[in-house]
């Protein structure tokens, strides 16, 4: 049976993996779009990953084993709690159509947050205070609603944050709920 492993590549490597997996006829997806590059007084399009560093391909478990194995410099695993990561075909399918479509409106957030994660501030003045993300800019910044008497949002820089359930877990919460 047949999957879509996601992968993470070497700097700069997403389009010359998606080769390596045409020349071994492996269905592979990179996401990627068009841009107009200005190069030695020529401009160029270009076609320029949309997101770094990753590359989709369809494997069964022993093919992707061994095409990570033969390409340990430059493609590493992801894994989940349950081994190697992957995406189910209903949802791969999807998503590939709408970034094929929609590849100049295509927005990258953070995947490790989402709007309605508790957060608690690390680092700075209000180190402790514990809120909720409201807002996602992609600027490496968040914006926390920190609830009391009033609801005040805040941008923080994303190495101030911690989600609070990492926290909980590490032992380092002080608490101090808004």
């Amino acid at each position: 049976m047949s999957f879509w492993f996601v992968a993470r590549t070497i700097a700069h490597a997403e389009l010359n993996m998606r080769k390596y997996f045409e020349d071994h006829n492996i269905e592979c997806f990179v996401p990627t779009k068009i841009e107009m590059l200005k190069r030695k007084g020529e401009i160029r399009e270009v076609e320029v990953p949309i997101i770094h560093n990753l590359i989709f391909f369809k494997a069964d478990y022993l093919l992707a084993n061994n095409v990570f194995n033969l390409n340990s410099q430059k493609l590493y695993r992801i894994r989940d709690k349950k081994g190697l990561l992957y995406v189910p075909e209903q949802q791969m399918t999807p998503f590939m159509r709408f970034i094929q479509e929609n590849y100049k409106k295509v927005k990258i957030l953070d995947s490790c947050y989402v709007v309605g994660d508790k957060m608690m501030i690390k680092k700075g003045p209000f180190a402790g205070m514990i809120g909720k993300v409201i807002l996602i800019d992609n600027k490496n910044y968040f914006t926390v609603s920190l609830d009391g008497l009033l609801v005040a949002a805040v941008k923080f820089p994303k190495s101030y944050l911690v989600k609070v359930e990492d926290a909980e877990k590490k032992n380092s919460t002080k608490n101090y709920n808004f």
